[in-house]
């Protein structure tokens, strides 16, 4: 027997998981640019940016935004020096958190807007093929009347 979830259930579920795929986005950021400083010491940013993308992608624009002050907030306390502390008044600093911010926010932005043209894309192909099929059958039906109708006249 097939038991039915409720769809506030399930909602619910599917936020769960793209809040856990957005943290572990952030997270494996982290890991792999501490493992790679040496070669992305310019930019700590660089595998944020992909973090911010998918996260994004996989939960929209709020989780995106969640994701860039993640990343912002990690980068800052693990990565940009002095290690360890939250001291982002220095100029250099500031810049480089806002030119992230800033691009992560359109690449958010971007991300969001091209499911939104996905998900309608695929609802307008499911409208036009369901027309398709019934047209196709109010097709078929006529003529089949058709020739019906002329077996009827040429008897």
């Amino acid at each position: 027997m097939m038991v039915k979830v409720p769809e506030k259930i399930l909602m619910r579920r599917s936020r769960f998981i793209a809040f856990g795929v957005m943290i572990l986005a952030v997270m494996a950021a982290l890991l792999l640019t501490k493992l790679l400083l040496p070669v992305f010491d310019p930019s700590v940013f660089t595998l944020f940016y992909a973090a911010v993308a998918v996260s994004a992608w996989y939960g929209g624009m709020r989780l995106g935004v969640l994701a860039i002050a993640l990343s912002v907030t990690i980068a800052l306390y693990f990565l940009i020096e002095p290690v360890y502390s939250f001291d982002f008044l220095s100029r250099n600093i500031l810049v480089r958190l806002s030119t992230f911010s800033l691009v992560s926010f359109l690449i958010t932005a971007l991300s969001t807007e091209l499911q939104t043209a996905r998900r309608k894309a695929e609802t307008s192909l499911k409208l036009l093929q369901n027309s398709e099929m019934r047209f196709s059958r109010l097709a078929e039906s006529n003529i089949i009347g058709v020739i019906v109708t002329e077996m009827n006249d040429g008897s």
